[in-house]
């Protein structure tokens, strides 16, 4: 279940109009989208790799294209290339249409919504896929590195803003335990308040 959660996640990563590179970007947009669901293939992969085996038997060609573009890519992201890993792992958080991945990969419901959605999506790009592909290819590397980069900084903050909002919402409730359970002094609730604006 934790691969198919991944998977419901990655694509649930492409469907959301927030990326590390905004989807208005004309085919460079897509980029981060390519790379999530090309690392999300070689993490799944790596955690499957008996049940991988029985489909790289049967589709040979395929499984060295994915071999090849997965050494292009590690190559092009170089030092970024691990923190994109981190971010494609984590993709099993996502949620679509308030489902978490887990609960979209146990529902059959759900798994058809997302896949004709995304089959809509990708018929939406009108793109023809040697267009995306030549496109991607001829991008200047120093680009995209930038793009992608300023994406997991942008991510970053976002994530540690949502963590301090989250603090500190959380501190009044813990302040209130502690006075529950006769933990603090006078000095502590003042210093509490303050800290919340009180």
């Amino acid at each position: 279940m934790p691969t198919r959660s991944l998977a419901i996640g990655a694509l649930a990563y492409v469907l959301s109009p927030i990326g590390l590179i905004p989807d208005k970007i004309p085919v460079l947009g897509l980029i981060d989208d390519v790379v999530v669901i090309h690392l999300s293939l070689e993490v799944i992969r790596e955690l499957e790799q008996e049940r991988i085996k029985y489909y790289e038997e049967k589709y040979p060609a395929t499984f060295v294209q994915f071999a090849e573009a997965i050494k292009v890519l590690r190559s092009a992201l170089g030092l970024i290339y691990d923190a994109l890993v981190t971010l494609v792992k984590k993709q099993r958080n996502n949620r679509y249409r308030g489902h978490t991945a887990e609960e979209a990969a146990r529902s059959e419901k759900v798994r058809e919504e997302m896949f004709d959605e995304t089959m809509e999506y990708v018929a939406n790009l009108n793109l023809h896929p040697d267009v995306i592909r030549n496109a991607l290819l001829e991008a200047p590397s120093h680009r995209v590195i930038y793009l992608l980069t300023s994406g997991l900084e942008e991510k970053d903050k976002r994530e540690i803003h949502e963590a301090e909002a989250v603090e500190r919402l959380e501190a009044p409730k813990m302040m209130f335990r502690k006075l529950l359970r006769g933990e603090t002094n006078k000095k502590e609730i003042g210093k509490g308040e303050q800290s919340n604006g009180l």
